[in-house]
């Protein structure tokens, strides 16, 4: 397929994402008892903690209220200074945001604190919801009601009955940099928990080893650019999850800018051609601009300067053309085609038109910059045939990745141009079955590379 088709059948299918589609998993048997149990947090709530980092919930019992808290914050997001300032709703206690300032977080004593679908797990000040399958471990039967790591790479457990199935019991049990989740199930109800790659990160990662780097968040005012957001209407919590979103979004961007300057070394050291080259540093250019828009947004939200830390490259640079070709695969065309569409989708939905500026550029950018990976893989397996088997390999198995979305309460912040975890899970599963599946396997049948021959269909996935 000529290069130029190949990109087209891209754009076509990158505007058209519907598809659905179920995934098997295999199983291996594991022990699913808890390890020298001991009370969670000291005392005992009702939460017992094992070996290996999970924990499960023997009983549903009431959880200490240590508010009102006796120190005070700095005025901040959120305008509160003690937690008597936060009144909005029951249980609120005013906490630091990110390195300064401050804002309400409310929290639960008791499970009929919380929603629906949300058990109230206890912590030093206060609870947290926290969304859960089971209530307690009565509700399953000879197993236990577990916890999980709810969305790979963001903080944050949920709970669930253990399986029978379960490929883990807790991230300590998956390979090096994968987390133990429990994806939902196409019927809506998660089929067993299994090791999964980080899924929260946004744009082209920068991987090291296959771990995601980030740098850290901290105060100052050289990292911003663009028009200031409309900030009416927002309530305290609103602002914080919105200033929140925006920080991570900027730091991914300020990653991508170390990845693509990586991405420019790999090319020089292995003679790429010159336009490769030039793309990626225009595409660099790009990711510097997109990580000032985000933390301009991320300081007007939070009313006060946000940018990034020092950022750790080291280890970053070694490697050799097929770890070149696997990462470019993992950065590019996944990392920047999900991120291309989640771009869109969330302009689609953002109601103000500074944000959905924002974000339709992001979306235009990324759709470039994951354009510009296909056409490194293809120049790579131009170069060097031997390079398919490791390419296919990479590809089935990102596909066969296409999990099932994980439980989420809703879409709150959609209006605001940010999707929830179930639509960004559903998206993102869509974007692999219908283009990266279909993109990888018309790069494969290139009639151009020696070792050519129709790719067959990724494993675990069917359109």
């Amino acid at each position: 397929m000529d290069s130029r088709l190949l990109m087209d059948s891209f754009r076509v299918g990158l505007l058209s994402a519907l598809a659905l589609v179920a995934t098997a998993c295999s199983t291996r048997e594991l022990s699913l008892v808890c390890e020298n149990p001991q009370p969670a947090d000291g005392t005992d709530h009702g939460y017992v903690r094992c070996d290996g980092g999970w924990s499960h919930r023997p009983a549903a019992l009431e959880c200490p209220n240590k508010l009102p808290q006796a120190n005070a914050c700095s005025d901040g997001l959120g305008g509160c200074s003690v937690d008597a300032d936060c009144t909005e709703r029951p249980y609120g206690a005013c906490q630091p945001a990110y390195d300064e300032g401050c804002y309400c977080n409310y929290g639960c004593r008791v499970d009929a604190d919380c929603r629906d679908g949300y058990i109230c797990v206890c912590g030093d000040v206060i609870g947290q919801c926290t969304p859960a399958r089971c209530t307690v471990d009565a509700d399953c039967g000879d197993a236990l009601c577990a916890s999980y790591v709810e969305s790979p790479g963001c903080p944050g457990d949920a709970f669930a009955c253990q399986t029978e199935d379960d490929e883990c019991v807790s991230s300590a049990d998956c390979p090096e940099g994968q987390m133990c989740s429990f994806p939902e199930g196409p019927d809506g109800v998660g089929p067993h928990r299994v090791c999964m790659e980080p899924q929260c990160a946004v744009g082209r990662p920068f991987l090291v080893a296959g771990d995601p780097r980030l740098a850290p968040a901290t105060g100052r005012d050289d990292w911003r650019v663009g028009a200031v957001p409309n900030l009416a209407g927002l309530d305290p919590r609103e602002r914080a999850a919105l200033a929140d979103h925006w920080t991570r979004a900027g730091l991914m961007e300020h990653a991508s800018i170390a990845a693509f300057a990586r991405f420019a070394l790999q090319l020089l050291a292995v003679g790429a051609p010159a336009r490769l080259l030039q793309d990626t540093h225009a595409a660099m250019a790009d990711e510097l601009e997109h990580a000032r828009i985000c933390f301009a947004l991320a300081g007007a939200y939070a009313g006060r300067d946000l940018g990034p830390g020092a950022l750790d490259v080291d280890g970053a640079l070694a490697g050799d053309l097929r770890e070149f070709v696997v990462t470019a695969i993992l950065e590019g065309c996944v990392g920047e085609t999900v991120a291309a569409l989640e771009a869109r989708e969330s302009a689609a939905h953002a109601d103000d038109p500074v944000v959905r500026a924002a974000l339709e550029r992001i979306a235009a950018d990324e759709t470039r910059h994951a354009e510009l990976a296909w056409r490194f893989v293809q120049w790579a397996l131009t170069r060097d045939p031997a390079l398919r088997a490791v390419v296919e390999a990479t590809f089935a198995a990102v596909v066969a990745d296409a999990l099932p979305p994980p439980a989420d309460p809703g879409d709150d912040l959609l209006r605001r141009g940010v999707l929830g975890r179930a639509r960004a899970a559903r998206l993102r599963r869509a974007v692999l079955i219908t283009i990266v599946g279909p993109c990888a396997q018309a790069l494969l049948a290139d009639p151009r590379h020696p070792a050519a021959r129709p790719a067959s269909a990724p494993a675990h996935a069917s359109a």
